[in-house]
């Protein structure tokens, strides 16, 4: 299908590269409870299923007992540090993935609707759009941690839409992720994957992300092209 009528992407990984960041935030919260410092390129396949999954990944992988228990690291409390860390410089070195700028924008000038449904939690999703100038883009962000079954439950799509006032049958989510797919299949919902996806992502892919907005606006009428 072509000539989607409003679109939802993904956040991280998806729009933008976060990983050195997130890494950073993790490390500050790990490494002093003895684990070892994360590179970017260990964080990044962690991404994708929230704060608490995210937390207990790095937790292991860094060498922190993450039992939870008695004998074990506190991780609801690393998780808060991660938070705190994160919080405090969420765009330092995260960018924008090449050709999401202009597709945005090309986007915004044909007044299609666009919305963000991340895991991430909302404020710092916010944060991290408005330090990269592409907030004005996005009515509408919903995080993980606005709704109680986040990606890849359909709950979390159906309310993004929902606040945009789309049409499911005529939209489509933009992602990297099996949770963003799984998600999208779930709502009954198109889905396209980022150039970038790793091969786990068997859905559509996007040649480029500069092909995005030629796919959206094929067949489709919006109000500054009806003159």
């Amino acid at each position: 299908m072509t000539g989607y009528r409003s679109v939802v992407f993904d956040l991280d990984g998806t729009l933008v590269d976060s990983t050195v960041d997130i890494a950073g935030a993790l490390n500050l919260a790990l490494v002093p409870l003895g684990g070892r410092p994360l590179l970017p390129a260990e964080v990044a396949p962690m991404l994708g299923d929230g704060v608490a999954a995210l937390v207990s990944r790095a937790a292991g992988l860094s060498g922190v007992d993450g039992t939870d228990g008695a004998d074990g690291v506190d991780l609801a409390a690393v998780a808060q540090h991660y938070l705190a860390e994160y919080r405090s410089r969420p765009v330092v070195d995260s960018t924008l993935f090449s050709g999401v700028q202009d597709a945005l924008a090309a986007l915004h000038a044909a007044d299609v609707p666009m919305a963000v449904c991340t895991n991430k939690p909302e404020a710092i999703a916010r944060q991290v759009l408005d330090g990269l100038s592409v907030a004005q883009h996005f009515p509408v962000v919903v995080g993980g941690d606005r709704i109680e079954r986040s990606k890849p439950y359909a709950d979390h799509l159906w309310l993004a839409l929902s606040e945009l006032g789309a049409d499911p049958t005529t939209s489509v989510l933009v992602g990297d992720s099996p949770v963003d797919e799984q998600c999208a299949r779930a709502a009954d919902v198109a889905f396209l994957a980022v150039p970038w996806a790793p091969p786990t992502v068997v859905g559509q892919r996007l040649a480029s992300f500069e092909a995005l907005p030629d796919l959206v606006l094929v067949d489709t009428v919006h109000p500054r092209s009806r003159a």
